[in-house]
Formats: structure tokens, C-alpha cells, sequence
């Protein structure tokens, strides 16, 4: 029987497209250009769109301090429960800054009238020794819009949401703490969503 000898199939044979041919490189795709109309707002419209963002930011704004003023009722009533030893006083002063927006001046005035008379470390308290705890047990915190040539400590702008916060929490009376957490949060929150909307307003 004669052997059938098996067909060879050259692969290399197939003819390929001559990729240097210029007729056989493809084309770039047009981009479609957008209707002038459709990609650019009217006055009117980017008028609304800052009014709406604008009025956002101070509905936030105030959100934060009512926030605020509703909550730190609960912080200065423990007050009057702190005893009368260094750690105490420290604890007083943190509940008395705690959350409040005042500037360092202010702030150090107002806790120095309502700690006069007590004692630290066996010395009586100052102003300075108020201001030196404030500062070390305290930080001022901005939770709005400030301008990158303010003070720190000491500037007023309503919209920059200013907020003393202890360092510790621990200066803190255990029954507030939960709750003094929780409206950090939310002033983060609430910072959060204003560096978005004046992101979008920049935009404009």
C-alpha cells in the first residue's frame, strides 16, 4: 500500500498587509468637537451656580456653630465639679476651651475670670499660667475657609470655623468625651465638604 505522504502547510506563506504601505495605515479618528453652547455656561447660569455654592458654604458655616453652641452647654456645667488640685485645674481649663472659637487673647481672658482664685502647683493662677496651659494642652483648629496670612492664634473671620480642641482627651471628664468625639467628626465632615464646594467654586 503506498504511504500518503502528509501536505505541509506553510505558515510563513500567508501574505501579511505591508504595514509600511501608507495605504494601509489607519486613519486617526476625528475628535467631535462640542457645540460651543453646550460646553459654555451663560452669565446667568454661572451666576446661579456661585449664588448656590455661596449660600452652601455659609449653610455649613453656621450648621458648625450652632453645632457648637447647642453642645458646649454640657462641657462647661462639669466646671464646677473639678476640684481643686493642678490636675483639676487643667481639666477646668480644657472644658472651658474646649470647642470654643474664641482668639488666644480672648480666650485666656475669659477662663482666667472664671479660674481666679484657685491654685496650681501650689502657686496662685495668672494669666500667663492660664495662657501657658492653653497652649499646651490646646490646639486652635480651622474647620472653614482662613487666608493663608492669618494668625493662628488670633484671627477672627467667622467663616474660618475656629475651634480649640484639647490634645488629650483625657484632661477631658469621662462623660463627655463620647460626645466631644463624635462633633469632631462632624467638624470634619463639615470641613470636608466645604474645601469640596469652594473647590467647585474656584472652578467657576
Amino acid at each position: 500500500m503506498t504511504e500518503v505522504e502528509p501536505m505541509k502547510i506553510g505558515i510563513g506563506d500567508e501574505t501579511k498587509p505591508n504595514t509600511n504601505d501608507p495605504d494601509q495605515k489607519k486613519k486617526p479618528l476625528k475628535r467631535k468637537r462640542l457645540e460651543p453652547s453646550l460646553c459654555k455656561a451663560s452669565p446667568e447660569e454661572k451666576q446661579a451656580k456661585i449664588d448656590s455654592l455661596r449660600n452652601e458654604i455659609i449653610s455649613l458655616v453656621r450648621f458648625c456653630k450652632e453645632l457648637v453652641l447647642e453642645n458646649r452647654r454640657a462641657l462647661l456645667e462639669n466646671v464646677e465639679k473639678v476640684g481643686n488640685s493642678s490636675a483639676s485645674l487643667n481639666c477646668m481649663i480644657a472644658c472651658l476651651m474646649e470647642e470654643s472659637d474664641l482668639p488666644l487673647f480672648k480666650l485666656v481672658d475669659e477662663i482666667f475670670e472664671k479660674v481666679k482664685g484657685r491654685t496650681g502647683n501650689g502657686e496662685s493662677v495668672t494669666k500667663a499660667s492660664v495662657k501657658s496651659t492653653v497652649l499646651m494642652i490646646g490646639q486652635r483648629l480651622c474647620y472653614g475657609v482662613a487666608s493663608a496670612e492669618a494668625d493662628l492664634l488670633e484671627d477672627e473671620t467667622e467663616c474660618a470655623l475656629w475651634c480649640w480642641e484639647v490634645r488629650d482627651l483625657k484632661l477631658m471628664p469621662k462623660l463627655v468625651r463620647g460626645p466631644v468625639k463624635v462633633r469632631r467628626t462632624c467638624r470634619k465632615k463639615i470641613h470636608e465638604r466645604i474645601t469640596a464646594v469652594l473647590g467647585k467654586f474656584l472652578l467657576l
